[in-house]
């Protein structure tokens, strides 16, 4: 049977010596494992793997963002959310109330008293 008819790919092997030496740099290398590189996946690229690991690591969070990025991210959030509040409060402001020499006013809306319409009668009432 061919590697072609098989429904996946038969594992590499590699010479003793090969494994053997690649083994002693990956025990040396204690930042390979901490990182989750398997052995057997080191053994595939042990060049390429050892020049990534000297380069220094990004911290990806799980937004996907450098702490840097979510900071300007919350900084961009929080304008954007004072600026609405700022928006609603001029809106519901000016919805009852006027601005006079720079100042905003209410409008008095007192309807403790009644207004006066014409002469008052007043009627004693007898105990």
């Amino acid at each position: 049977m061919t590697n072609h008819e098989r429904s996946f790919a038969a594992p590499r092997t590699f010479a003793d010596e090969h494994v053997e030496y690649y083994a002693e740099i990956y025990l040396a290398n204690p930042q390979l494992a901490r990182r989750g590189v398997l052995f057997e996946t080191f053994l595939l690229a042990p060049e390429e793997i050892l020049i990534a690991c000297a380069r220094p690591a990004l911290i990806v969070h799980r937004c996907g963002l450098l702490p840097a990025q979510q900071d300007a991210r919350r900084r961009a959030e929080l304008d954007e959310a004072l600026q609405e509040l700022g928006e609603r409060a001029i809106a519901a402001v000016a919805a009852e109330a006027y601005c006079a020499n720079g100042t905003w006013c209410e409008k008095l809306k007192h309807r403790a008293w009644p207004k006066h319409r014409g002469p008052r009668k007043y009627v004693l009432r007898e105990m």
